[in-house]
């Protein structure tokens, strides 16, 4: 188990999970509308010269959220997915273990 959550990790920080990096969200209102809050998938949304669609494919990069059809050249920012999709998963099934995502992929050693 251990191994497989290191080589994700460092599949994800090489960059070889790309692809997979992609946000879906559905938009449940006009974008006009979210002025309390603007979450990431309406900042995406925002940054389109047009959208009529209720759905926004999106990546979180190192400036933020940006839209697929609209990528700068702002680096994907590994460590939110890192810190929100890989560790969530990886500490459910590794705290059996009394492990976590962090000590694993860090090589810190258990020392109690």
């Amino acid at each position: 188990m251990r191994g497989l959550i290191r080589d994700r990790h460092e599949q994800l920080y090489g960059g070889r999970l790309d692809d997979k990096l992609v946000y879906r969200k559905g938009i449940s209102k006009p974008l006009n509308e979210y002025t309390k809050s603007t979450p990431p998938h309406v900042r995406a949304a925002r940054m389109l010269d047009h959208f009529d669609g209720r759905i926004i494919a999106y990546v979180m990069t190192t400036a933020g959220p940006e839209p697929v059809q609209k990528r700068s050249d702002k680096p994907l920012d590994y460590d939110h997915y890192s810190d929100k999709q890989l560790a969530p998963i990886a500490d459910m099934v590794m705290h059996i273990f009394n492990k976590d995502y962090r000590s694993i992929t860090t090589n810190q050693m258990n020392l109690f």
